[in-house]
Parts: structure tokens; sequence; C-alpha cells
């Protein structure tokens, strides 16, 4: 982005720099990409049942280095990272909160893939990590403009979206349908929502 544009919208949010805001854009392409990628491992995932176990164990990968890059940098450009300084402000702190979401999602999806968490209450708390995490974003929006909170309030929608099509994927294993078509191609239009995401 040019650099008066980033002048410009620096000015529209007030504690907000150039830097900043540039840094936000590349956090929210950079989560856009990895949610690309878990919709085409999606297909992959999906169609490959039953061939390649470890396969399998790729999906959760994109939601874990995004959850642990999250963490790192959410908030600022700077190295090494200052958690503590980026958790100065309220939408520090929920930035850090959704980046524990996503890190767990990853986590506990990792380690159900690889038979270490047997017990269906795990089925059940990557769900509910899930749709909190699409709630969370329906009312993120912090000091950013209505077209910001918008934004991030559609994402939330599809978010949500692919927690229903997931869990009808899940209990209805004969519509392979659900699996490999409708929640890849959720997950990709997060993807791209927040490929275009804008301030």
């Amino acid at each position: 982005m040019h650099a008066l544009s980033l002048l410009s919208l620096a000015q529209q949010m007030p504690g907000m720099s150039p830097e900043s805001v540039a840094f936000s854009l590349f956090n929210h392409r950079l989560a856009g990409l990895l949610v690309v990628l878990l919709g085409v491992l999606g297909v992959v995932d999906a169609s490959a049942s039953g061939k390649r176990e470890w396969l399998k164990l790729l999906w959760p990968m994109p939601l874990i280095v995004l959850g642990i890059y999250l963490l790192l940098r959410s908030d600022a450009p700077a190295w090494p990272p200052h958690i503590v300084e980026q958790m100065s402000n309220a939408e520090g702190v929920q930035h850090k909160i959704f980046a524990v979401l996503v890190l767990s999602l990853g986590g506990i999806d990792l380690l159900r893939r690889s038979g270490r968490l047997t017990h269906p209450i795990w089925n059940y708390l990557f769900y509910a990590v899930m749709l909190v995490a699409g709630i969370f974003l329906l009312f993120h929006g912090g000091h950013h403009s209505a077209l910001v909170r918008n934004e991030h309030a559609a994402m939330g929608v599809v978010a949500i979206a692919i927690v229903v099509a997931k869990v009808m994927a899940d209990r209805k294993r004969t519509a392979r349908w659900l699996a490999v078509g409708v929640v890849p191609s959720l997950f990709i239009l997060l993807g791209v929502q927040l490929l275009l995401y804008t301030e």
C-alpha cells in the first residue's frame, strides 16, 4: 500500500502509526494465506481418508503456525517481541486471546488426529473453541472504523458457519460433500476475507 494511503489511514485511527497500519494489514494477509491453506488441506484430508495416514497430521499445522505467530507478533513489528507491551490495551489483549484460541484449535486437533486424545469430549471441546473464536470475531473491532468492525463481523459469521458445517460433516460421515466441499470452501472464503481486509 502506498505511504500516503497508510498515513491517511493512520490519521483516521488515532494512536496508529503508518507502520502499525501496515503491520496490521500484513498480519491479516498472512492469516488469510494460512486459512486458505487450511481449506486446501481440508480437501486433501477429506479425500485421502484411509490412505496416507500422515496427511491427516498436516491440517492443524497452519493453525499452530498462525497461533504461535500471533502470540508473539500480533501487535508490534519490533523484534524481539515484547508480549507484555503488546497487551497494554484492550485490543492487544483481545489479539492474544484470539492467538491462544487458534493455537488451542491446532494443538487439540493435532493431538486428536495423532491418537493421543481419544475421548469424545475432545471433539466437543474442539467445536466449542471454534465457536468461541467465531463469536469473538463477531464482536472484535477495537478502536477501528465501522468498516473494520463490519469486516470482522462478516468473518465471524463465516467462522460460525464453518463450525456448523464441521459438526454436521463429522456427525454425518456419509455426507462426504460437506467434508470435501462445504467445510474447505468456507475456510477458503474466510481466508479470502482476510486477504481482502482493509483498514
